[in-house]
This record gives C-alpha cells, sequence and structure tokens, in this order.
C-alpha cells in the first residue's frame, strides 16, 4: 500500500519522490474528476494538472460523472497510480459509490497502486466521513446513502489546520473527536505518507522544492 495525502498538492509535491521510492518521471496516474464540479470554461483542478505534469506524470482523465463502470475499471487498471482531489468529500464519496468507483480504487490501493488523495479525496479513504460534518456541506450530496468511505486507512487526516477560512471548523473537529478518533491533522505544508504498516508525517520545510 502506498497512499500519500495532503491539503493542498502544489504545497507538497516536493515530498513525493522523497517518501515514494519507486517514483520515476513518465509514470501515468489516473485522474478522478467530477465534471459538474468545474467551472464552465475551466479545466477541472487545472492547477493539480499543472503541478502533475511539471513532476512527469502523464495524466489519464477519468471523469466518473459520465463513464460507465467498464471505462472506470478499464482506466484505473491500466495506469501506474491514482490522484483525487475535490472540495467537499460528501459529494466526492456520493459519486464514487454511485458509480461503484469506490470499489476499484480500494482495491487497488490495497494492491499496492499509488494513491495521492488530496483535501476530499484524502478524507475519502478513511472508515467514515462522518467526522467533516463541521466543514462540509452534506447537503451537496443528496444521493449519499452512507457516510462510509473507502477504508483502507485506520486513521483519519484532517487536512486544512491552520488554514483560512477552515481555520475554526477545523479546529472544531480536532476538540470533538481527538479523544474518539486517530485524528492527524495536517497544514497545508504536511503530507501523510502510509504504506499499511507505517505512517509519516512529512513537511516541506524538510524538503524544500
Amino acid at each position: 500500500m502506498r497512499v500519500f495525502l495532503s491539503s493542498s498538492y502544489s504545497d507538497v509535491a516536493s515530498l513525493l519522490p522523497e517518501v515514494y521510492r519507486e517514483f520515476r518521471t513518465g509514470l501515468t496516474v489516473t485522474r478522478i474528476v467530477l465534471s459538474h464540479n468545474c467551472e464552465a470554461g475551466k479545466a477541472c483542478g487545472s492547477n493539480d494538472q499543472e503541478v502533475l505534469l511539471a513532476q512527469g506524470f502523464n495524466i489519464d482523465d477519468l471523469d466518473i460523472t459520465t463513464s460507465d463502470q467498464q471505462t472506470i475499471e478499464t482506466v484505473i487498471e491500466r495506469n501506474d497510480a491514482l490522484f483525487i482531489s475535490g472540495e467537499n468529500a460528501f459529494l466526492l464519496l456520493q459519486e464514487v459509490q454511485r458509480t461503484r468507483a469506490d470499489q476499484y480504487i480500494s482495491k487497488h490501493i490495497r494492491k499496492g497502486k499509488l494513491y495521492i488523495g488530496v483535501s476530499a479525496g484524502a478524507v475519502i479513504t478513511t472508515p467514515n466521513i462522518h467526522y467533516v460534518l463541521g466543514i462540509n456541506n452534506p447537503a451537496k450530496a443528496p444521493l449519499l446513502s452512507s457516510f462510509r468511505a473507502l477504508n483502507v486507512i485506520p486513521f483519519y487526516p484532517v487536512p486544512h489546520v491552520n488554514q483560512p477560512p477552515f481555520t475554526e471548523k477545523v479546529a472544531d473537529i480536532i476538540r470533538k473527536y481527538e479523544h474518539l478518533l486517530e485524528l492527524i491533522p495536517i497544514q497545508n505544508s504536511e503530507a501523510i505518507y502510509y504504506t499499511g504498516k507505517r505512517c509519516t508525517v512529512v513537511d516541506s520545510i524538510e524538503f524544500p522544492q
């Protein structure tokens, strides 16, 4: 298992080669996007795209909102890594559940495929995303039937620590759940790297770009 989680990929991209020893130029990444979550006239996650390309990744975009299950399975299967970002964890989880992409994503993570999860993409790797109710609005995911998530990590990342406009909401989550769940709060300069046996928090200050 190789899971790299962050609040902001552009702030920690330099850390990936430091912890993921198999990193090399030319890796192909399946970047999962939700087309209806993109602004009109703008490319989905254009900042992430620029950073990934600058690192030498080849990007294979997969819009799960418009793809059938066979396409989803084929695209995820053929590439070296997975990349998922997103603003609302409930909407993201709704779509991966609705399309059954969650089954293929979790299967390949467990088989060892590199997973890069950013913000909501980090949150959905947990057993259950109920803990981010204070940050994200579940009303944006009216078809979501369960908060059960990918369940590929045993802890709960809390992104955007000390980052406006989330500062107070994130602090509230930490106060509410710090004795109930194994929280790992991360600032935008930090990333979590999990191998299934070891969990490490790394900071871009230690490995400047």
